[in-house]
């Protein structure tokens, strides 16, 4: 199976391009399994990392998330949970902001509708290790995963008429 991944980010200057990266693993998707993963990735993650997962398990009245990895830059890069009452979470309700390290963490955290979102933010120097975090019963993270195969990827600038650049990245990764 193939994935097409792409973000954009205005740059705020002529001239100058601001790039969003993905690195994230099935940023953007929605995890409807009972129990699963969700990563920042397999190694270190990249400067400027914007990525967006639902967790929304099949008729659970709640979900829990519990954190095995841990590691960010204090006070810079985070992850932000939030509690939906809808897939799309249009309306999200704050649970928390995660900094630092796996011992400085409130964990577990649940949200009592059943669907969660997950947001990872980092800014655009000092990358650590990530995270991983598990929901339901019986799931570990990997030891050792195997990371995606990316076959191909993409960069371009488009100039539309206000003359502010917009930069796009397309990822083609093997699944």
């Amino acid at each position: 199976m193939r994935n097409d991944q792409s973000q954009r980010q205005p740059s705020g200057q002529v001239g100058t391009v601001s790039l969003r990266t993905v690195n994230c693993p099935y940023t953007g998707q929605t995890f409807t399994a009972d129990s699963g993963f969700v990563t920042s990735g397999y190694t270190n993650y990249a400067d400027n990392s914007d990525c967006t997962w639902i967790i929304a398990p099949q008729g659970a009245s709640n979900v829990t998330l519990t954190f095995d990895l841990f590691q960010l830059e204090t006070g810079y890069d985070y992850v932000s949970l939030y509690s939906c009452t809808s897939i799309d979470c249009s309306y999200p309700y704050w649970l928390a902001d995660l900094t630092g390290y796996l011992d400085e963490i409130d964990q577990p955290v649940t949200s009592p509708t059943g669907i969660m979102q997950v947001v990872f933010t980092s800014d655009e120097s000092v990358d650590w290790r990530g995270f991983c975090a598990t929901w339901g019963e019986g799931t570990a993270c990997p030891s050792n995963p195997e990371p995606p195969v990316v076959t191909e990827i993409k960069q371009f600038s488009v100039s539309p008429l206000n003359d502010d650049y917009e930069a796009v990245t397309i990822a083609e990764v093997e699944v």
